[in-house]
């Protein structure tokens, strides 16, 4: 048991507790920050949860979850979890992986669309699909202090 008897109850503004809202449809940089395997609750397979972290815009922070099934009795499930991760690995430039450890800290855009719950029918984010992060743009090089000609060439 925890003693909470030094809280004043009055001074607290539920409202502050704030809520869940989904992301809006659209593309986002993300960062994998966990990737994880994990036991289904049926007990009958097994699922990779990853968790996915906004990184850039005016939803930083933010974060998103896929579970890829691995194992189940299922067949059907296993080849679209398993497709997915193939997808996902291949965007992140791996041609396999061996531990879930190695997702983590890679950095993606992810396209998020929206589906109903089929427990509850409420709208949930889903993660459409992944595309690997633009080449950085080559700078193109400054003209020489001279005017336009290269330092080396004759005068």
């Amino acid at each position: 048991m925890g003693n909470l008897s030094d809280i004043d109850w009055d001074d607290i503004d539920e409202n502050k507790a704030g809520g869940f809202e989904l992301l809006p449809l659209g593309d986002y940089l993300v960062e994998i920050r966990e990737a994880d395997t994990k036991e289904n609750k049926a007990g009958t397979g097994s699922y990779l949860a990853i968790t996915f972290e906004v990184i850039d815009g005016d939803h930083h922070g933010r974060r998103i979850w896929e579970n890829l099934t691995l194992t189940h009795p299922t067949q059907t499930a296993v080849d679209i979890g398993k497709a997915k991760l193939k997808r996902l690995i291949k965007t992140l430039g791996f041609n396999g992986i061996n531990d879930s450890s190695e997702l983590q800290g890679c950095q993606l855009q992810i396209k998020v669309g929206q589906r109903k719950r089929k427990d509850t029918g409420d709208l949930q984010n889903e993660i459409k699909s992944y595309a690997a992060l633009p080449a950085p743009e080559a700078k193109a090089p400054k003209p020489a202090a001279n005017g336009s000609r290269a330092p080396w060439a004759k005068k």
